[in-house]
């Protein structure tokens, strides 16, 4: 399979989980709930997204550049969610029950 295709593939596969991420923002009931969601849809979304544009890159400089970008965002987005959990423990914010 050319790399063309394959780009294609993560771009769309990258679309569908920012689009379920935030379709589960608005769905899911408890703040636990959707940042746990949010959290892992951004992390693949942005691998799917990073490389497709490695795959197109010109360079080991500019790949190296994208990477750099997407561990930073992952790792924020991981000790950003949880904060925002444990904010919501200490404000007594009730998980969703059955």
């Amino acid at each position: 399979m050319p790399s063309g295709v394959v780009a294609l593939l993560l771009l769309a596969a990258s679309s569908l989980l920012f689009f379920l991420g935030a379709t589960a923002m608005l769905r899911l009931p408890d703040v636990y709930t959707r940042t746990n969601v949010l959290s892992k849809a951004l992390a693949l979304g942005m691998a799917g997204l990073v490389g497709a544009l490695l795959l197109r890159g010109p360079g080991w400089v500019e790949s190296s550049k994208l990477l750099l970008v997407w561990v930073i965002v992952y790792v924020t987005g991981m000790f950003l969610r949880r904060w925002l959990e444990r904010m919501a423990l200490s404000k007594k914010v009730p998980p969703w029950e059955l």
